[in-house]
């Protein structure tokens, strides 16, 4: 498999996972930049990054028990670079949805993005329940490695 290549989402290999883009939210929501600029400030890729993180937090978290924990994240990590049935679509969609909500809420967005159990929107669970992404079911520890393409290379950030 590969990583998907958009102008809407990214991927970054250093901490290998997909975050939204600032094209994400003017092209698929009704957000202008300026609305966006002002929830987010400055700092607006850096925020979308960790509103990104704090979804694959909620799907790390979702195997509540802490045997195989360090396994079941690998495994969605890897389920997520498969791809094989739209995870990224489903995944970019649940991160949409979450900066919705952090620009809907007004709530200063440091205490939106740590306290994400408190803050989540019901589309975003339901956007990642579409793709099966909040599995909490135990894994084997074995062949849980990404390995990335040279075309993977080009893709990533």
């Amino acid at each position: 498999m590969a990583l998907v290549r958009s102008k809407y989402i990214k991927y970054d290999m250093d901490i290998q996972e997909y975050y939204i883009t600032l094209e994400a939210l003017t092209n698929l929501t009704g957000y202008t930049s300026d609305d966006i600029a002002l929830a987010f400030g400055e700092k607006v890729n850096i925020n979308l990054k960790n509103i990104s993180h704090s979804v694959y937090r909620l799907i790390y978290n979702w195997r509540r028990s802490p045997k195989g924990k360090y396994a079941h994240k690998k495994y969605m990590r890897k389920k997520i670079y498969e791809n094989i049935q739209e995870e990224v679509i489903a995944l970019r969609n649940a991160m949409i949805e979450m900066a919705k909500g952090a620009i809907e809420s007004g709530m200063d967005l440091n205490a939106y993005i740590n306290d994400p159990k408190e803050t989540y929107p019901p589309t975003v669970i339901s956007e990642l329940k579409s793709a099966n992404l909040l599995d909490s079911s135990h894994k084997d520890e074995n062949d849980l490695d990404i390995s990335y393409t040279e075309e993977d290379e080009g893709i990533a950030t």
